[in-house]
């Protein structure tokens, strides 16, 4: 070691070589230079022949061997990458059909739900349909059992009681000679809706053809209980000409346009029920045959043509309590991860369902609440105008 601390490196033979080479290069250059007659002597020319030209010869040929060792070099270093690019494209070869081969509860998801938008298209005509039925009931339109009014309204509906819904057992089991039905399984469905409606998760209903089925039936006959149980009475023509007339006749209107938004709802979740368009129908009967049901329970619970109700029912609730959803959870990542966007896609279909639920909640209560002041309003117009206060549809602000 120096006094500098550096430990002193060591020159090998090739560098002692290398100087005496250069050297004699060195010489065997300078001395042709010099005078022969002088300078030229045995020794002189024994170094030249002996060793400069060795030298030189071994020079070019320590060139050319290193030349070839730079060759394999380079062969030995194009083989590494050509070795380390062939495996990361198998690396990431493999990691395609890892990442890209989609797991069966992801499809199982995706194939459910591929019928939910023309489904929902559905909802909205068989809704506005029946909505436009119950109010031509109301507004005693021609070719109705209403339209010669509350009279000829009742006497259709207590005919239907009698001929399907009525049940001998009722009154203290006094309707066995009232009752002409036979106990079809259809009793009392016009005054039950957690059976004729809440419990069903598909009816057979479709009210944009022309062809009545019972379910059909049975949800006009509950909805003519709950909603306009009694119509109002036929008005001749020649009375609408007095202004008093034509003025109860707009109350009439206006008691008929509260009572739509209050049947919206009704003809909404009866519409979501009505059956789909069949094109996931198997798919959405395998995950409930998945869930334990059996085919005959499929066929009563879910239907044929499973409504968008039975869907959703099935895909947001329904669907997690079976184990097998679970263990498709094990699963590589990516697709884990799609089925969480999966399941976040249903979410948000929930709860666009749930937002116009509150949307029509929201409807419902402003115009409870335009019930509740309209008596008040009557009051403030009376003392105003010292009018009498009014009779009609309007004074009892109830429709």
């Amino acid at each position: 070691m120096t006094a500098h601390g550096h430990t002193p490196q060591h020159k090998g033979p090739r560098h002692a070589l290398r100087r005496f080479v250069l050297s004699a290069c060195v010489a065997a250059l300078l001395i042709p230079a010099m005078p022969s007659s002088a300078h030229a002597t045995a020794d002189i020319q024994l170094i030249r022949d002996n060793w400069v030209r060795a030298f030189m010869m071994m020079t070019e040929q320590l060139s050319a061997v290193m030349m070839q060792q730079v060759a394999a070099i380079g062969m030995f270093m194009d083989a590494k990458h050509q070795q380390e690019t062939q495996r990361l494209f198998q690396e990431m070869t493999a990691q395609a059909h890892k990442d890209y081969q989609p797991s069966e509860t992801l499809c199982m998801i995706g194939s459910a739900t591929r019928s939910l938008g023309a489904t929902q298209s559905k909802i909205r005509a068989n809704a506005a349909a029946l909505g436009a039925g119950m109010r031509r009931r109301e507004l005693l339109n021609n070719n109705m059992a209403s339209s010669w009014g509350a009279f000829a309204d009742r006497a259709a509906r207590l005919a239907q009681v009698r001929a399907v819904y009525c049940e001998k057992a009722d009154n203290n089991n006094t309707f066995q000679d009232f009752c002409a039905s036979n106990g079809t399984g259809r009793t009392n469905k016009d005054v039950n809706y957690g059976r004729t409606v809440d419990k069903a998760w598909t009816l057979n209903v479709d009210f944009t053809d022309d062809q009545l089925t019972d379910d059909e039936t049975d949800v006009i006959a509950l909805a003519r209980n709950l909603y306009s149980h009694d119509v109002f009475t036929y008005t001749p023509e020649t009375l609408l000409l007095n202004s008093d007339s034509i003025t109860l006749f707009q109350d009439t209107r206006a008691v008929t346009a509260v009572r739509s938004v209050a049947a919206h709802s009704y003809a909404t979740i009866t519409a979501m029920k009505a059956p789909g368009t069949g094109l996931s129908a198997n798919n959405i009967r395998d995950m409930a045959q998945m869930l334990g049901m059996s085919g005959d329970d499929v066929n009563n619970v879910v239907g044929a043509n499973p409504s968008y109700y039975a869907q959703m029912e099935i895909m947001t609730q329904k669907l997690y309590q079976s184990p097998a959803f679970y263990v498709g959870l094990y699963d590589k990542p990516a697709n884990v991860a799609r089925i969480g966007v999966a399941l976040r896609a249903m979410q948000i279909m929930a709860d666009r369902d749930k937002y116009e639920a509150s949307l029509r909640r929201e409807m419902l209560v402003s115009l409870l609440l335009e019930l509740k002041l309209r008596r008040y309003q009557e009051e403030v117009e009376n003392r105003l105008t010292g009018k009498l206060p009014r009779t009609g549809p309007r004074a009892t602000a109830t429709p």
